[in-house]
């Protein structure tokens, strides 16, 4: 039920299906309205009573309105859509390479993580929204996936004269063979392959004043559940244990310690490098 509630919360989010319900109000008000002024007669008592001759008009009509109604809300939208940083967007769209930094092992000082190259294509919706769609392949901790989206991006002009790209991203990610054999699964969930995950990343770039093109960005990104650093984490308790030659006991992602390098959540760099 809470499944098919937030399908029919998402549907009706959908901007076209707001402007559709939009169109359908305009044209029963209006219709209603006609009806109202040639059917209603005062004979002693009000009556309502449609001509025959005007019920087909009145279907006509009303289907007539109702697309005239979408389709101007539609330029009142798509116009709105248009605004100054519509260029930029259409600018930053195209084929990229994300590469973030490595991940050093709080305890071990061991690299724990290597650095990740993973492709990445920013393009435009329906909307007039930047989306990033990332090709997730070869990571060390999470499974192939050729289709993560990201669709919460904005872009602002800086007081220095470039902009900044942000972006958020809250979702359960599929994690490795390997690094679910270190996790117990939580208190009530019967599995450990299931990460969530939220991370926020900004990034900084310049647009040439001549073509206009961006080539690169770089920013920082950050793990705001903190469940990316417990992974880095268990996965430096683990080696930490190899070095020791102790054994290692499975643990839940929860009970892992954040160490106090990871306080503040920044996981270091992040940088867009275009290919196309």
């Amino acid at each position: 039920m809470s499944e098919l509630l937030a399908k029919l919360l998402g549907f009706i989010e959908n901007r076209n299906t707001r402007q559709a319900i939009a169109a359908i109000v305009i044209s029963t008000l209006l219709i209603g309205c006609s009806i109202a002024i040639v059917s209603i007669n005062y004979d002693g008592g009000w009556h309502l009573k449609i001509p025959q001759q005007f019920a087909i008009a009145f279907i006509v009509v009303y289907l007539v309105i109702f697309v005239a109604s979408w389709f101007i809300l539609y330029l009142l939208n798509l116009k709105d859509g248009q605004d100054v940083y519509s260029e930029v967007r259409d600018n930053l769209s195209g084929m990229w390479v994300v590469t973030y930094d490595a991940d050093i092992g709080p305890v071990s000082g061991q690299v724990v993580v290597p650095t990740r190259a993973i492709g990445c294509f920013i393009s435009v919706n329906a909307e007039q929204k930047l989306e990033l769609t990332f090709r997730v392949k070869d990571d060390p901790i999470f499974k192939d996936d050729e289709r993560a989206v990201i669709r919460d991006v904005a872009v602002r002009y800086n007081d220095s004269g470039g902009y900044t790209m942000f972006y958020y991203y809250s979702g359960e990610r599929c994690i490795k063979e390997e690094c679910e054999k270190l996790i117990l699964p939580e208190e009530g969930h019967n599995r450990a392959d299931e990460v969530e995950v939220e991370v926020f990343g900004h990034v900084q770039f310049e647009k040439k004043l001549k073509s206009g093109r961006i080539e690169s960005m770089t920013g920082h990104w950050f793990d705001l559940n903190g469940n990316l650093s417990r992974l880095f984490a268990l996965i430096d308790m683990k080696v930490v244990a190899q070095i020791k030659q102790q054994t290692f006991e499975r643990i839940r992602l929860s009970q892992v310690p954040i160490h106090q390098k990871h306080f503040d959540a920044d996981m270091g760099t992040v940088s867009f490098t275009r290919t196309i």
